[in-house]
């Protein structure tokens, strides 16, 4: 049985990809290491903006709670 060239070609990585976040390329199957770099860097964005928006949450807690306090309300009524 023999394959296609369109066929080992379609289930095969590419050297380069592009995509919506920049140029992908790889070499021998592997990302080269540019590309894992700006990937890892991409990453480390996207979970610093989670970190802060984790904690913006927090904060707006805190903040009501605080306000509640000097309107008048229990510490021990407080969540």
């Amino acid at each position: 049985m023999s394959m296609s060239a369109g066929h080992l070609e379609s289930i095969t990585t590419r050297d380069t990809a592009e995509l919506r976040v920049g140029t992908l390329e790889f070499r021998d199957r592997a990302p080269t290491a540019d590309t894992a770099q700006s990937r890892y860097h991409r990453l480390d964005f996207v979970r610093g903006g989670e970190a802060f928006l984790s904690s913006y949450q927090v904060a707006s807690i805190r903040c009501m709670r605080k306000e509640l306090l000097s309107v008048g309300g229990e510490e021990d009524q407080l969540p």
